[in-house]
């Protein structure tokens, strides 16, 4: 399957040369993940999506860069994916998905939320979240630059939630117990903030 050839966005971190190149290669390559982002993007955006995408920055990330150029740093292989996806909803006949609300600058800070009930009832309370949080903000801002603009255009990357897990895992109180809940709940309450902070409601 050919994508068409679409011109970058204004501002993205990849080069027009680029991502023709790169589009090219996955095109011969990986077809039928193309195929099946194709597919994943003629209805509104579900785990589908989210899983063929994610398979595909992989491959950008570990393979693609053994055989053509590929962006060196995360944002501008998430900008990649972005630009791939673009072509992908072109060639399945729907429009530009929204980029919602604002970026997140360097230097902003986060508001202070409350944190949920189903959030405190396994035992992560406001003071242990607000704590943990602040300390892996301080720590790598950037990454929150960059999941505020996972948030912004639906796109949610797993490799940058593992890294913020890699960070506040070692800060959980050792009287809880890490389980998939608690997993859970700390992505939807970082979340949270992100979509308040870059003005998404």
């Amino acid at each position: 399957m050919s994508l068409p050839v679409l011109p970058v966005s204004a501002g993205a971190q990849v080069t027009q040369d680029v991502a023709d190149a790169l589009v090219r290669h996955l095109e011969e390559k990986q077809a039928a993940l193309i195929a099946a982002l194709v597919a994943s993007e003629k209805i509104p955006r579900d785990y589908a999506f989210y899983d063929t995408s994610n398979q595909i920055l992989a491959y950008v990330r570990d393979e693609a860069g053994k055989h053509v150029a590929v962006p060196e740093n995360s944002v501008g292989q998430f900008d990649f994916l972005y630009e791939l996806s673009r072509r992908a909803r072109a060639a399945a006949g729907v429009g530009d998905a929204p980029v919602l609300g604002k970026p997140l600058r360097a230097g902003h800070e986060l508001p202070v939320l409350p944190v949920d009930e189903a959030t405190t009832r396994l035992g992560v309370t406001q003071e242990i979240f607000d704590r943990m949080f602040a300390q892996v903000f301080k720590t790598e801002p950037q990454l929150f630059i960059e999941l505020a603009e996972h948030s912004r255009r639906n796109m949610p990357i797993w490799a940058a939630e593992s890294r913020f897990r890699a960070h506040w895992e070692p800060l959980l109180p050792p009287e809880l117990t890490l389980n998939a809940l608690i997993k859970s709940r700390m992505m939807m309450e970082c979340r949270k903030r992100l979509r308040a902070a870059c003005g998404m409601g």
